[in-house]
């Protein structure tokens, strides 16, 4: 029932009870009780419809506010937006972001402050939300700064730990924080933890990639000079194919490594002397294939640890030479239960040798290839991606 309607029955009860007083069909006491159960019950009514409108303008902000934390993945964005959807939810002078051990974001007047630092320890040893004002109790027992009397820390929980800590300050004029202050805030902070979490997951990436995934690219390309750069090239086409497709900037980031380490099982068979000479391209076969080597894939993706992010990087890796009908290899996976980092990697890879790793007189124009390329659709390779690498055409040469 609207607004409107309660209102219209309240009135017409109310002169309907008000006509019966008149006449004096009913005693004026009970009259009375009437009337004011009457009002009593349309102002409960509009209570409850403000306190409803109020709760999902709340629920809305959150859901927001969790969207977009949780769309970002690198830690010094991700601590920014939850200070800032902080101060939006529960008023405060300041708020400051401490993640991994270090300050990740707010005001450096008072991450200086010694309190904040006392306050820091208690969360992180306890695991619980503190609300501390400047009767402190035996925790706390620094002088408080001059415009500020309230505070209150929520950890950033992972794996049962404190790995990090929300806090937010109150000057005198805005008044004590309460517990229920931090009841709004533990979605956002649930949110900025996982994101955090996975901005670090990728911190790990970028160590791996840098300590190691050079030193394999290295090895490749003095082995066979022939495909000197050819990981990079096939990273940079699968990059720009999953961006228009829509990828995000977290699974565009696992398609790149995936795609510059989808060779490296190979460095096994260099170890053992395999095969061929020098800058040598085995000739295609005839599912456009130059890398016959069916080992190397599973071998590639035993090099990363099969977890979190690593192990979806591992797909891309593990899965690239699968063909679109299920002849491929290693396992004979067909269609969308071919990982879509492996499709599109399938389709760069392929593109680069017919455009660059082939022998020279071999070697095709773009748009040339690309026609040879739209042969195997929907038997060798997934029709949208090779669509999609026809649309950008005249990008390839740019990152190429």
């Amino acid at each position: 029932m609207n607004s409107k309607k309660m209102v219209l029955i309240g009135l017409v009860l109310t002169a309907f009870f008000s006509s019966l007083a008149v006449f004096e069909l009913i005693p004026g006491l009970l009259m009375a009780f009437l009337l004011l159960s009457v009002g009593i019950a349309v102002t409960y009514y509009f209570a409850l419809s403000r306190m409803r409108l109020e709760s999902l303008a709340g629920i809305s902000i959150l859901l927001k506010a969790a969207k977009e934390i949780g769309k970002e993945s690198k830690a010094p964005e991700i601590s920014r937006q939850l200070g800032l959807w902080a101060q939006r939810l529960v008023k405060s002078e300041a708020v400051l972001v401490w993640w991994q051990g270090e300050w990740a974001f707010g005001d450096e007047e008072f991450t200086a402050w010694p309190g904040l630092e006392t306050a820091r320890e208690w969360v992180k040893n306890n695991n619980e939300v503190l609300v501390l004002n400047q009767n402190g109790g035996e925790i706390f027992s620094h002088p408080w700064p001059s415009n500020i009397n309230s505070l209150l820390g929520l950890p950033l929980m992972v794996a049962g730990e404190a790995a990090g800590i929300l806090f937010l300050l109150n000057e005198s004029k805005r008044g004590y924080f309460v517990p229920q202050d931090s009841e709004a805030l533990e979605v956002i902070c649930q949110q900025a933890a996982a994101a955090l979490n996975k901005a670090r997951d990728y911190q790990e990436v970028e160590y791996f990639y840098k300590e190691i995934l050079f030193s394999m690219l290295n090895a490749l390309d003095s082995r066979f000079p022939g495909f000197t750069g050819h990981s990079q090239r096939v990273a940079r086409v699968a990059v720009l194919l999953g961006s228009k497709l829509g990828l995000d900037e977290e699974e565009l980031r696992i398609l790149e490594y995936a795609a510059l380490l989808h060779d490296a099982g190979k460095v096994f068979f260099l170890q053992e002397g395999l095969p061929g000479e020098a800058g040598e391209l085995e000739e295609m076969d005839k599912e456009l294939s130059v890398l016959p080597m069916e080992e190397h894939p599973p071998l590639g993706a035993q090099i990363l640890p099969d977890e979190g992010v690593f192990a979806r990087i591992c797909q891309g890796i593990l899965y690239h030479h699968e063909r679109y009908d299920g002849s491929g290899y290693p396992e004979g996976l067909s269609r969308t239960d071919i990982p879509l980092a492996a499709r599109i990697i399938a389709v760069a890879d392929l593109y680069d040798a017919l455009t660059r790793l082939a022998p020279e007189e071999e070697r095709l124009e773009p748009e040339f290839a690309i026609k040879e390329m739209k042969k195997t659709m929907g038997m060798l390779l997934d029709p949208l991606v090779v669509i999609v690498l026809e649309e950008v055409e005249r990008e390839l040469d740019e990152i190429t």
